[in-house]
């Protein structure tokens, strides 16, 4: 999604937010909705990035991985919504969590599958890129820490399949985030700084995901959670950052494909 359209959205959405001009069932199906479309964006961003590569380059199977997350995270997105309107309640646990969590744990698996294949290749240094990202996941670890982990195991009387399922969400978040912040720091290490921007942003696409996934479970501890609140702009953010990080691959490759076709003789 382009910059202008991206902005314009934000801008619609804090006036939205601020003026709250319609009733909280109504503005419940516009987040979700808004969650939702964002997601499905980011899959196929990431999916047209994946189909840039050579059909031949191991690089292209990660990322279609990727965007195979983003697209079951998309339908248990779908799933809560139309659960919501039937039962009139949050259906929390339910098959959209399903559907999430092995959203969450495909994109994952892409991520480590391009990780481990750029960090075996003999020209990188041993522990390069490790000890920022290190220090990123410890940050957020601690910050889950805070807002879920320690709340949801304290505070709440759930049944314990519901606690874990809740924490779960925001744990993965932050192996998204060590991963994504590693492979940026690696390549900036390498002077890649073309190649390490995409990296760059999709580590901070996971440092809201895991803000609004820690911060919401805190919200729903102490039953303050409600639509209008400004997490749902967050994972919306969130899910465009991932689809800008799509766009900054595609860019690039093409760049690179050009480049190669200009120095091939005529």
């Amino acid at each position: 999604m382009p910059l202008i359209g991206v902005l314009i959205y934000i801008a619609i959405d804090v006036f939205i937010y601020s003026t709250r001009p319609m009733p909280e069932n109504v503005m419940a199906v516009y987040a979700d909705t808004m969650i939702a479309g964002a997601c499905l964006i980011a899959a196929v961003s990431i999916y047209l990035a994946a189909g840039k590569f050579d059909r031949s380059d191991i690089n292209r199977r990660p990322w279609q991985w990727m965007s195979y997350g983003l697209a079951l995270s998309f339908f248990g997105k779908v799933i809560y919504i139309i659960l919501r309107q039937v039962s009139r309640f949050d259906p929390f646990p339910c098959l959209g969590d399903l559907f999430l969590l092995s959203g969450d744990l495909t994109f994952l698996w892409g991520l480590w599958i391009f990780a481990r294949a750029c960090l075996r290749k003999d020209f990188v240094p041993p522990y390069s890129g490790q000890i920022p990202s290190v220090a990123i996941s410890m940050i957020a670890l601690f910050f889950t820490s805070a807002c879920v982990i320690v709340p949801v195991f304290s505070m709440r009387s759930d049944p314990l399949t519901e606690r874990w399922i809740a924490i779960l969400y925001p744990i993965l978040d932050i192996a998204a985030l060590s991963l994504s912040a590693r492979l940026a720091c690696l390549f900036w290490s390498l002077r890649q700084p073309p190649i390490a921007r995409s990296w760059f942003i999709l580590a901070l696409a996971y440092v809201l995901l895991n803000t609004a996934d820690s911060f919401h479970g805190f919200l729903e501890v102490m039953h303050l959670y409600h639509p209008y609140h400004w997490i749902n702009l967050t994972w919306v953010i969130a899910y465009l950052l991932i689809a800008n990080a799509g766009l900054t691959q595609i860019r690039l490759l093409t760049h690179l494909d050009e480049t190669a076709s200009s120095e091939i003789p005529s």
